[in-house]
């Protein structure tokens, strides 16, 4: 093809498009066919064309969009993902506590002391909760369905996390306070950590 049949082809496209731009202009202000035909004086085969290439132009739009969209949603849900792992981890952390006390030193006087001391923590299940819904909120926009659902999914990673029976015993108490207000709206941390403290941890050596 010549350089002035590629220029000739070049600018019939772009007459197509142009015109496929303002057919479809038209055809969404609510006129007809026959209007359009009418109006632009030219047949209703090539409005019929023109309309043709405006849905093309339309549905790759559209297209483009929506992939833009998904990845950018997705995205987030990532965020929010890693965050909510990076909480439940440190969750787990060990608590370091110090306590201010005064003693009498005798002739010294007063003495004020610091003491420091650590305090194993079982992670907050909320976390875990959070996790579980970045999971569905992805399976939702993919649009996969798994064969179980993903109502349960903290429950289930719960069961891998937690190894030991002592770590299950110390997680119970949260795990029972939270389901008892998840209806309520949020939960409050002071309050769960008082439910836990609250909530006797029966051994299996005292247990009938």
């Amino acid at each position: 093809m010549s350089t002035t049949e590629e220029v000739q082809s070049a600018q019939l496209k772009m007459r197509q498009l142009n015109g496929a731009v303002l057919v479809g202009e038209m055809y969404c202000q609510g006129k007809t066919y026959a209007q359009i035909s009418s109006q632009l004086r030219i047949s209703m085969g090539s409005v019929a064309s023109a309309m043709k290439l405006a849905r093309r132009i339309w549905q790759e739009r559209a297209s483009e969009a929506y992939e833009h969209k998904l990845a950018e949603e997705l995205a987030k849900i990532d965020r929010l993902e890693q965050e909510s792992w990076k909480g439940w981890y440190d969750s787990r952390k060990a608590a370091i506590k110090i306590m201010d006390r005064t003693r009498s030193g005798g002739e010294e006087g007063t003495v004020k002391e610091k003491s420091r001391s650590k305090e194993n923590q079982y992670g907050d299940p909320r976390f875990l909760d959070l996790i579980g819904k970045q999971i569905d909120r992805r399976i939702a926009l993919l649009g996969l369905q798994p064969k179980e659902s993903t109502q349960d999914v903290a429950t289930q990673l719960l069961e891998v996390i937690i190894s030991t029976r002592d770590e299950a015993k110390k997680m119970l108490p949260y795990l029972d306070f939270a389901s008892s207000v998840q209806d309520a709206g949020t939960v409050d941390a002071e309050n769960i950590q008082e439910g836990a403290n609250n909530e006797p941890i029966e051994s299996d050596e005292t247990r009938d």
